[in-house]
């Protein structure tokens, strides 16, 4: 499993390309503005579809790259060639189907000794996972929005029978990881063990 992590805050932007709001900001005569907010991405999005399928190809390259019959056998992998048609062409099928929710929430700050003695943030991680079945599907976590694609077909609904089969769970998340509340004491949490899912 790869993550980034970071303990420090991101400030939202506002990029505004009319220079007559640009001018008014500036010399205070806008004092209040209307900004959409969507808190989460759009769904079923073709650039999102075509990134992730791209990425799970290339992560896997990556994971097995230091062995060369392993290498050698995702280049001529038959089951392969439908994700890597689509990335390259776009075409049968018309579109890969990728599953996203929020698995926690931006800000959330998690405590692992195994890492850090400081709490962190998980900006992104990823790994693969199999289905009951042997399918094999990347997961990708970027900013607390969970992406799962699968390799071998064009449609998620093995992974969503997962979901249903492990409600609650979240495949990537560590057993080791605590989540820290805002305000909590952190050392009331060392050499302390928490039960993320419960049956």
């Amino acid at each position: 499993m790869a993550r980034s992590l970071s303990a420090k805050k991101m400030a939202a932007i506002i990029l505004a390309d009319n220079p007559e709001v640009i001018k008014g900001l500036q010399s205070g005569t806008i004092k209040h503005m209307i900004v959409p907010f969507n808190s989460e991405p759009e769904e079923n999005n073709m650039f999102v579809s075509k990134f992730l399928s791209k990425a799970a190809l290339e992560t896997l390259v990556y994971k097995v790259g230091p062995v060369e019959e392993w290498l050698n056998e995702i280049v001529d992998h038959p089951q392969l060639d439908y994700i890597r048609n689509y990335v390259r062409r776009g075409d049968k099928p018309a579109y890969w189907e990728y599953h996203q929710r929020r698995v926690y929430n931006e800000g959330d700050q998690f405590l692992n000794k195994k890492i850090s003695i400081e709490p962190y943030e998980i900006l992104h991680e990823f790994d693969f996972i199999y289905s009951d079945e042997g399918e094999l599907f990347f997961v990708l976590v970027i900013m607390s929005m969970e992406y799962v694609v699968s390799l071998a077909e064009s449609n998620i609904s093995r992974y969503k029978k997962w979901l249903l089969q492990n409600p609650g769970k979240f495949p990537l998340q560590s057993y080791d990881e605590i989540k820290v509340k805002k305000g909590e004491n952190v050392n009331d949490w060392l050499g302390k063990k928490l039960s993320f899912y419960s049956k």
